[in-house]
């Protein structure tokens, strides 16, 4: 174990290394394909796609999408005054959200500032809108419940929020997130562990979901990403795990089971830790 240790201080460029697993860390010199090349799909065609799909960035402030699918106009709640929205208006991301909550749901619970950004509170992420999504950035203190079993990104994942994957779906054993470059940062959470101040019914969830995460380019990790079941890393450029800044809180990498890591580059100065599991770097 300590001769693997040495061996990692050789490959990665870190301050700290923590690596804490139950069983074994593994490490893996085979040539193979790019792990990223092959995580990273459209649904659709590339010209539908292309056409179809929206930059879901929830900090803007720009009206750069189109509310569809409004069939009759709803009110929202933008920084405290009412907003009315009607089929085809032009608005930020934020606010399409919030159309599509009060005509779906009747109640807004993802919250809005005066200048049309995301400010808080949450929205729940499905397999229809996340077909249609090319790039996605949460703001800090956004709450995604992501339900897509496959959340691939033709564009960038930035998170400063928090991303819930879960299913209620016996069948499906994992929660799978691909973009181009996945960035989570210092206020980031990315997991399948469920808390119960999430405030939904968490009996109806799986209470151990693997989670997935695959880019193209990097995976650049300074707030959490957590897993209640196994955690698979892989990016064709580098997996990054590293403080947001020289006194930031350290970064963390975790999995109540196995943690895999396959990258050509990996640089850690935070905590990789496989509670019950191995750690496999491959």
């Amino acid at each position: 174990m300590k001769a693997l240790f040495r061996r990692l201080a050789g490959i990665m460029a870190a301050t700290v290394l923590l690596w804490q697993s139950a069983g074994t860390l593994a490490i893996a010199d085979e040539a193979g394909s790019d792990p990223g090349a092959t995580a990273h799909q459209c649904h659709h065609d590339e010209a539908n796609c292309q056409a179809q799909s929206i930059n879901l960035d929830l900090s803007s402030t720009s009206q750069s999408v189109t509310a569809n699918h409004i069939a009759s106009p709803v009110n929202i709640d933008v920084g405290g005054a009412a907003m009315t929205v009607t089929q085809g208006m032009a608005l930020t991301p934020a606010q399409l959200i919030a159309a599509y909550q009060m005509a779906r749901t009747g109640a807004q619970s993802l919250l809005i500032g005066a200048d049309g950004a995301a400010v808080g509170g949450s929205f729940v992420l499905g397999n229809r809108l996340a077909n249609h999504i090319s790039d996605l950035v949460i703001p800090t203190n956004v709450s995604v419940i992501n339900r897509a079993a496959d959340l691939n990104l033709v564009g960038n994942l930035n998170n400063s929020g928090s991303i819930y994957s879960v299913s209620n779906n016996p069948a499906i054993s994992g929660a799978n997130i691909s973009a181009l470059n996945i960035l989570n940062n210092q206020s980031g959470l990315i997991t399948t562990t469920l808390p119960t101040s999430l405030g939904i019914d968490l009996s109806q969830y799986s209470s151990v979901l693997n989670l997935s995460l695959s880019a193209i380019n990097n995976i650049i990790n300074s707030g959490s990403i957590t897993s209640s079941g196994n955690l698979a890393l892989a990016a064709g450029g580098s997996i990054q795990n590293i403080m947001a800044n020289p006194g930031a809180a350290m970064p963390v990498m975790q999995a109540m089971g196995d943690v895999a890591l396959n990258s050509a580059n990996i640089i850690n100065s935070g905590l990789i830790a496989a509670t019950t599991g191995n750690i496999n770097v491959i």
